[in-house]
């Protein structure tokens, strides 16, 4: 529960988003006695907005928060001023949406930022297509001698096609499996895990440092590539192996130098803004970029499972009565790409459980 201090920032904000022509409410309740700061409904979108007076990284976590929870459609961070009277003084504040960046705003900026945060709820296709426009971008980096080298190491196989087909196919397949890491990479950074007592790679107690650098401040390093690597390796310390030992093997192989550090900069970046985008969460992001990337289900059978499909079967094999043994529960998914089959279990057991929400 906020402060009384606290709630009159979030009214105040409220009342300033008001004057902007956004429908917005202050301290509003919902089940199971959470809160939310503002809530503006923006043509039947729910925009939240979680601020925090001097206080960043906790705003930040309880936008993440309210997304997972299932409580908003798009969520934007707010840093509020330290100052006596909100009422009458707050004018501007720092602002950051769950995949961006923060910067200082007045209150017409912010309602701007409330209105795009509306307009782009949901849209996966348009996620997914900017996600492999970034890809191709990344994959564009690399030349024949760093493809070969990568290649090398990640074995991903080359067409037999030869043309155009065989150059970009594994250079799309490269960006894709670090920008994969990437992504990763954001959702633990808004999870914060602990850090381990015992180093996975070793079974030795653990005694390096943590956490790992955020994936954004890696972004930034003069050398990207080697900021991830770097915060991958002790990531691997907890575990993930899957996720993140070929993508460290990948950059590893690269030489050092600008084509890399723009490379592992790009695939970061698809990662990140992946990460914070709410369609990118509720749908299988991933699986649709693996789809057209990987392009050879002519040969391999490999065929993606839509959003629709997987909901329709998970609807057919999770009976309402399962919902109550939630403990005994044991789900298969034999041919398991991108999860997107289980992840649609995971949505039928929430909406069979609607108090529990999140948890």
């Amino acid at each position: 529960m906020a402060s009384g201090y606290e709630q009159k920032f979030n009214i105040a904000l409220a009342r300033l988003l008001r004057e902007q022509g956004l429908q917005a409410e202050a301290e509003v309740k919902q089940p199971g006695g959470r809160r939310l700061d503002v809530l503006v409904d923006v043509d039947g979108s729910r925009v939240v907005l979680e601020g925090e007076i001097s206080n960043r990284r906790g705003a930040l976590q309880d936008a993440y928060a309210r997304l997972e929870q299932g409580l908003a459609d798009a969520a934007i961070a707010v840093c509020y001023p330290e100052i006596q009277e909100p009422e009458r003084d707050l004018r501007k504040v720092e602002v950051s949406p769950v995949d961006g960046e923060w910067r200082r705003t007045d209150m017409a900026g912010l309602a701007s930022l409330v209105r795009t945060a509306a307009t782009e709820v949901g849209d996966i296709d348009e996620t997914a297509r900017k996600f492999r426009a970034s890809l191709e971008a990344a994959a564009n980096q690399l030349t024949a001698a760093m493809t070969v080298a990568a290649v090398r190491v990640s074995n991903i196989p080359v067409p037999p096609t030869g043309g155009s087909k065989a150059d970009d196919y594994p250079r799309l397949r490269l960006a894709l499996l670090v920008a994969s890491a990437a992504l990763f990479h954001a959702n633990l950074d808004r999870i914060q895990p602990r850090r381990p007592k015992t180093d996975a790679r070793s079974e030795e107690p653990y005694m390096g440092e943590w956490p790992p650098a955020r994936l954004q401040d890696c972004i930034k390093e003069d050398n990207c590539a080697a900021a991830l690597t770097a915060a991958w390796e002790t990531f691997l310390a907890l575990d993930y192996k899957p996720v993140f030992k070929l993508a460290v093997d990948v950059l590893n192989a690269l030489s050092p130098g600008p084509k890399t550090h723009r490379f592992a900069q790009l695939c970061a970046g698809a990662g990140l803004r992946a990460a914070g985008s709410l369609a990118g969460r509720r749908h299988d992001l991933l699986g649709r970029v693996f789809h057209w990337i990987l392009d050879t289900a002519a040969n391999t059978g490999a065929f993606y499972t839509s959003d629709a499909a997987a909901t329709l079967l998970a609807g057919l094999t999770i009976r309402s009565s399962d919902a109550a043994r939630l403990d005994d529960l044991t789900v298969v998914d034999p041919a398991c790409g991108t999860g997107t089959l289980l992840m649609a279990v995971a949505k039928r057991l929430g909406s069979l459980n609607p108090d529990a929400r999140g948890e």
